[in-house]
């Protein structure tokens, strides 16, 4: 999928939201890795507010792309915080924290800051 379509994939959701359809577990990853793959922190931000709120804060496949989705703009804190805050933890996302963490100290410099 190129670029200019994931970000019209975004303003689609927003239409959505205007004329009152809801976000399901479904949409959120979907929406999520779009706004992650874009570089878009400050959506995948309010992305995440939005599926807790919503009620989606402890579903696996939501929380696993909010980790790799905070692992990919490099806030392996965030992603830490999503990992630890989830109750049930399945292969997925355990693999998923640490190919996040893997990256993390790849990106690393000789002095251990980014």
């Amino acid at each position: 999928m190129r670029a200019y379509s994931q970000v019209e994939s975004l303003k689609l959701f927003e239409q959505f939201q205007k004329i009152v359809l809801k976000p399901d577990k479904v949409t959120f990853p979907v929406v999520l890795k779009v706004s992650g793959h874009c570089l878009m922190i400050g959506t995948g931000g309010s992305l995440h507010s939005m599926a807790v709120k919503s009620g989606f804060g402890s579903d696996l496949h939501v929380n696993n792309t909010l980790l790799r989705m905070y692992a990919g703009f490099g806030v392996i804190r965030f992603a830490r915080q999503v990992f630890d805050e989830m109750l049930q933890r399945d292969i997925v996302f355990w693999s998923s924290m640490m190919a996040a963490r893997s990256l993390y100290l790849s990106w690393k410099g000789p002095n251990g800051t980014l």
